[in-house]
C-alpha cells in the first residue's frame, strides 16, 4: 500500500494491474463506482465539468496546479454547511 498526498489529505492506494487505485476498505475503487459516485454529484453536467477540469489541468504545470489545487477545489466545491465535513 501506498499514500497520495490528494488536497492536503492522505490517500490509501495500491499498485494493480490497471493502475494506481485509491482504497476503501482496503479494496481498490474502481473506476465505474467513481464515475456512477461523480455523476451522482453532478448529474447531466458532468462531461462538461471533467473538460473543464482537463483544460484547466493542462494550462498549468505540474507543479502550478499542485500550488493551487487546494484553493482551485475550494472555488469550486458547493458551499457546505457549517458542522458538515465534506461534501455527501
Amino acid at each position: 500500500m501506498v499514500t497520495v498526498d490528494l488536497l492536503h489529505r492522505a490517500v490509501p492506494a495500491r499498485h494493480t494491474d490497471e493502475g494506481l487505485r485509491a482504497l476503501s476498505n482496503d479494496r481498490p475503487i474502481s473506476p465505474e463506482r467513481v464515475k456512477r459516485y461523480l455523476q451522482g454529484k453532478f448529474g447531466d453536467c458532468l462531461d462538461e465539468v471533467h473538460e473543464a477540469l482537463k483544460g484547466l489541468a493542462r494550462s498549468l504545470t505540474p507543479s502550478e496546479l499542485a500550488e493551487k489545487a487546494y484553493n482551485l477545489y475550494e472555488k469550486f466545491r458547493p458551499e457546505i454547511p457549517p458542522g458538515k465535513r465534506g461534501w455527501v
